[in-house]
């Protein structure tokens, strides 16, 4: 459900590869994520959701399954704890009471969501457990100036509720000076309206 988890089990993945770990990237998606991924070597794309015996073969034997969806209900992740030695989900607003295993919420707000804490359960909780791109990792920290010149505007891959023409329209109403920078996903579709504000 949005490029967002694409390329964050993208991330993951790749940072297992330089620990020499053999990882497989399961896509419930289409071609148009081909390009996210290209740098998996072991990728597969299967609908997961509606072919669970095929996944579930897919996972035999594996130690680790890392899990990240807005759409699979809570059997299919008691299926997935009971695979594997260790299962984790991602989870971004505290969707299901997951079963044994370990939550990642990279979330700002993650440690407001008040988690339960059960038995066998971690919770990796806030900014410090966002899985990073390696173009993202190990960047020197950046000066703060005192004065905004620039603004970057992102909602991610496709943005639905159009949430970036909402926000470029304010910046450009209230500060029209600024130098702004949109950058859109390929799932993008309103483009004729960030060209007007632009």
């Amino acid at each position: 459900m949005g490029f967002g988890h694409i390329v964050r089990c993208v991330s993951v993945c790749e940072a297992l590869a330089e620990r020499g770990v053999l990882a497989e990237l399961i896509i419930n998606g289409d071609g148009a994520v081909s390009d996210l991924c290209k740098n998996i070597k072991s990728r597969r794309i299967l609908n997961w959701l509606k072919n669970s015996k095929m996944l579930f073969e897919c996972i035999q034997g594996a130690d680790i399954a890392i899990i990240d969806s807005y759409l699979a209900p809570l059997n299919f992740y008691n299926k997935i704890s009971r695979a594997v030695k260790t299962p984790v989900f991602f989870d971004d607003e505290k969707r299901l009471d997951y079963p044994r295993g370990i939550v990642i919420n990279g979330a700002v707000y993650a440690d407001k969501l008040r988690y339960r804490g059960k038995k066998n359960m971690a919770y990796l909780l806030g900014p410090c457990f966002i899985p990073l791109r390696k173009e993202f990792r190990g960047v020197a920290g950046k000066k703060i100036g005192k004065k905004v010149k620039r603004i970057m505007i992102t909602f991610g891959g496709d943005d639905p509720k159009n949430m970036t023409s909402k926000v470029l329209k304010i910046l450009v109403e209230s500060y029209p000076p600024l130098v702004k920078n949109v950058v859109i996903g390929k799932g993008f579709k309103n483009r004729d309206e960030i060209i007007k504000f632009s």
